[in-house]
C-alpha cells in the first residue's frame, strides 16, 4: 500500500539540498506597511538575514540532543506561492533563539494533540515530522513521518505511512501494522493487520479516511478504533478493533459517541478588537499568548491585515497589504512568523525583536 499526495505538497528531497541564497532583486517584505509610489522603480533594500546555525554542515536530519531546548519550526524554502504545498515552503527546526538544528527538509513539522472534556485543544509534547520522497507515478510522491520529542531529545525513523493523534496519544500506521504511542512519548503495542484481522483492503481504506479526514476510517474513542461502517447500515452500526483485547466488536453510533463523553465547547470570548480573529499559538496551544488579526476590505482599495496584541495593543509593523496568499502571520512557540515571497522572519512575541530571518530561494514567477 501507498500513500500518495500531491507532488508539491511534499517534493523536499528532490529541492531541499540546493541551499537558499539572497537574489540580487527582492520585492517589499510583507512587515512594510507603508507604499511611497513617489519611489516607484527604486530597488529595495535587502532585509538581513539574522540567526545562527547549530551544526556547521548542512543538516537533513534530527540529531537528537537534550540541551536545544524547545525546537521550532521555520520557513526555509519556498516551492511555490501557495497550496499545494501547505503555505508553500518547506521546513526545517530551530532553537528558540534562532539556531538551525535542521535545514528545511519537511513538508510539515506541527505539534498533535486532542481535543479535552471543556472542548480545548491540549498538544503533547511531541512534533509530528513529515517529508516526502518522489513516487512511481507523475505528479504523486511518498509519504513519510517520523515522531520526534518537542526538545529534539529522541526522533523515530521515518518508518511511518500516517499518523492520527487525540487525547489519548498517537497511533503510528505502517505499511502492515500499527502503533500506540503515549502522549509522551512512551510506544506502546504494535498490531500487525494479520494480529488485528484487519484486511488490506479495509486498512487502505482507513488510511483514505484518515488523509482526507472524511469517512470514520481511523477515528479512535476510548479503547476503540473505527475501522468502517457496517454495509447496509445506514451510517448507523460501526465495526470497531478493540485496541487492548485486540476484540473485533460493532458499535452504535449512539456507544460511540458516548465514548467520548460529554464534551462541553466554551462560548468564544469577545476579542479586544471587534471582528478579530484570535491566532493561537500552534506549538503551545490556547492557553498560551496569541495575537489579534483584522480583515479590512475598504470600498475602492486592497484588502488590509492588521495585528494587535490580545489585549489590542496594535501593532502596526506587520499590517499586510492584499490577500496574496504566500503572505501571511502567525504565531509559533511564543514567535511571530512572517512569511513573505521570499523571506521568513520570527519576531519574539513579547520585545518584538527579529530572532531570525532566512531567505527562501524561491525563484518563481
Amino acid at each position: 500500500m501507498r500513500r500518495q499526495l500531491p507532488v508539491l505538497l511534499l517534493a523536499l528531497l528532490l529541492t531541499a539540498c540546493a541551499g537558499t541564497q539572497v537574489p540580487e532583486e527582492m520585492p517589499e517584505p510583507g512587515v512594510q506597511v507603508h507604499t511611497d509610489w513617489s519611489h516607484l522603480g527604486e530597488r529595495a533594500e535587502p532585509l538581513p538575514t539574522v540567526g545562527g546555525r547549530w551544526y556547521a554542515d548542512y543538516t537533513d536530519r534530527l540529531i537528537p540532543r537534550k540541551d536545544y531546548g524547545m525546537l521550532i519550526p521555520y520557513a526555509g524554502l519556498r516551492l511555490q506561492d501557495h497550496w499545494p504545498a501547505m503555505d508553500g515552503c518547506l521546513y526545517g527546526l530551530m532553537t528558540r533563539d534562532g539556531r538551525v538544528v535542521t535545514d528545511p527538509v519537511y513538508s510539515r513539522a506541527s505539534r498533535p494533540g486532542g481535543m479535552d472534556a471543556a472542548g480545548q485543544r491540549q498538544l503533547h509534547p511531541l512534533l509530528v515530522l513529515t517529508r516526502g520522497e518522489a513516487a512511481d507515478q507523475q505528479e504523486t510522491v511518498q509519504a513519510q513521518y517520523a515522531v520526534a520529542a518537542a526538545d529534539g531529545s529522541w526522533c523515530t525513523p521515518f518508518s511511518y505511512i500516517e499518523v492520527s493523534s487525540d487525547l489519548q496519544g498517537l497511533i503510528l500506521y505502517r505499511e502492515d501494522a500499527f502503533t500506540l504511542m503515549a502522549p509522551d512519548g512512551t510506544e506502546g503495542r504494535t498490531w500487525t493487520l494479520t494480529e488485528a484481522g484487519i484486511s488490506p483492503e479495509t486498512y487502505q481504506s482507513m488510511l483514505t479516511d484518515l488523509y482526507w479526514g472524511e469517512g470514520i476510517g481511523g477515528q479512535r474513542s476510548g479503547d476503540y478504533l473505527a475501522l468502517e461502517w457496517v454495509p447496509d447500515s445506514d451510517a448507523s452500526k460501526i465495526r470497531c478493533f478493540h485496541l487492548v483485547t485486540g476484540a473485533a466488536e460493532t458499535l452504535t453510533w449512539e456507544a460511540w459517541e458516548g465514548l467520548w463523553g460529554n464534551i462541553s465547547y466554551p462560548e468564544p470570548e469577545e476579542p479586544a478588537v471587534p471582528g478579530a480573529q484570535r491566532l493561537t499559538d500552534s506549538l503551545l496551544g490556547e492557553d498560551a499568548p496569541g495575537l489579534l488579526e483584522l480583515w479590512e476590505f475598504p470600498e475602492n482599495g486592497a484588502a488590509v491585515r492588521t495585528y494587535y496584541r490580545q489585549d489590542g495593543t496594535p501593532l502596526p509593523q506587520f499590517t499586510l497589504y492584499g490577500s496574496r496568499e504566500y503572505q501571511s502571520v502567525s504565531v509559533v512557540g511564543g514567535l511571530i512568523q512572517v512569511l513573505d515571497w521570499n523571506t521568513a522572519s520570527y519576531y519574539d512575541l513579547d520585545t518584538l525583536e527579529c530572532c531570525f530571518r532566512t531567505y527562501l530561494g524561491y525563484e518563481g514567477d
